[in-house]
């Protein structure tokens, strides 16, 4: 089984297809426009299943409201949470601090027991560390 992760900002989403033991098996990014329609373009162009998805997971500013789509789980995950557990997975470290940067910019201090949003920038607002 895989899960589809979407992370939907406000200039781009991005898409990408995971199997069970989270290795990249698609991927795309595209510019904006309805997430529904991107999240079926990119499961037909790229000729997954349906019956092979286990969940679609988003995360953004622009998240799919529905709890299911064509029959399939949707599970919406804060973005700070989701970038500091992305953090930790991808340096394989117990402690992180992970500076997200595009339209808005995030810094975000994570480890197994706590995500904590240090600050960065927001509606023309900036926080300092």
């Amino acid at each position: 089984m895989h899960t589809i992760c979407v992370d939907i900002g406000s200039t781009i989403t991005k898409i990408i297809e995971v199997d069970k033991n989270n290795k990249i098996l698609n991927k795309n990014i595209y510019q904006k426009e309805e997430p529904k329609k991107l999240l079926k373009d990119f499961i037909e162009s790229n000729n997954i299943k349906q019956e092979d998805i286990e969940a679609i997971v988003t995360t953004g500013v622009g998240r799919i409201e529905e709890k299911e789509y064509s029959k399939i789980p949707v599970v919406y995950i804060d973005e700070f949470k989701s970038i500091g557990l992305g953090g930790l997975i991808a340096s394989n470290k117990e402690k992180v601090i992970v500076a997200s940067i595009g339209t808005g910019t995030a810094f975000i201090k994570a480890n197994k027991n706590k995500i904590e949003h240090l600050g960065g920038s927001r509606s023309r607002r900036w926080h300092i560390l």
